[in-house]
């Protein structure tokens, strides 16, 4: 496999057993990520309405990735590089409204 879709695909996978672990619902890794009709983005989570976006690059547009994916229900683009952490990039909104759900619980 090429060895920048094998990164990709390490992430994915990462990504998906984090959700499962920390949240206890089911995430998958998307087959052939999000490329199908089936399935849109990388991470397929029936239980989050989110539409899920990784990279995984040393550098990145973070801007242009993001105008690739803000049209979509929900996005979050999620990135990392090697040795680096795992982030999270959401609309400042949502990121409110889902503060505002959690308060009410």
């Amino acid at each position: 496999m090429n060895p920048k879709k094998e990164k990709g695909r390490r992430l994915e996978l990462k990504v998906a057993r984090l959700i499962r672990e920390k949240l206890g619902i089911k995430a998958y890794r998307t087959p052939l990520s999000g490329g199908t009709q089936s399935f849109k983005g990388d991470i397929f989570c029936p239980d989050l309405p989110f539409y899920w976006e990784l990279k995984n690059r040393e550098y990145i547009s973070i801007w242009g990735e993001w105008q690739k994916i803000r049209d979509c229900k929900n996005p979050i683009l999620v990135i990392s590089g090697a040795y680096k952490p795992i982030l999270a990039i959401m609309d400042f909104e949502m990121f409110l409204e889902l503060i505002q759900k959690a308060e009410k619980l």
